[in-house]
């Protein structure tokens, strides 16, 4: 389990916003290994972004970020990117299947 937070350019959020969506969608249509991937943007400063990422397993984490449409999200949307930090999370409760 991951938590992103990026901070996107606001003259860019709309665009980001696109390709984001796209991502997600595509990734959890063609990824077995991907069980969650959610964004929420702060209410009062909506070019902040959170995402919990949750993964299957570690593996399925890393085959993610090798996949061809993460590598074509990062290309596309690195100009929109301000600031990037990703962190390791714990649940206090671990989903269940």
């Amino acid at each position: 389990m991951r938590l992103s937070r990026l901070i996107i350019k606001k003259n860019e959020l709309g665009n980001y916003k696109q390709l984001l969506e796209k991502h997600i969608e595509h990734s959890k249509n063609n990824e077995a290994g991907v069980k969650i991937l959610y964004p929420v943007f702060e209410a009062g400063a909506p070019h902040r972004l959170t995402m919990l990422e949750v993964y299957v397993s570690r593996k399925d984490y890393l085959h993610h970020l090798k996949s061809a449409h993460y590598s074509r999200y990062k290309k596309e949307t690195a100009h929109m990117i301000e600031a990037v930090e990703m962190l390791e999370a714990m649940p206090l409760i671990p989903f269940k299947d």
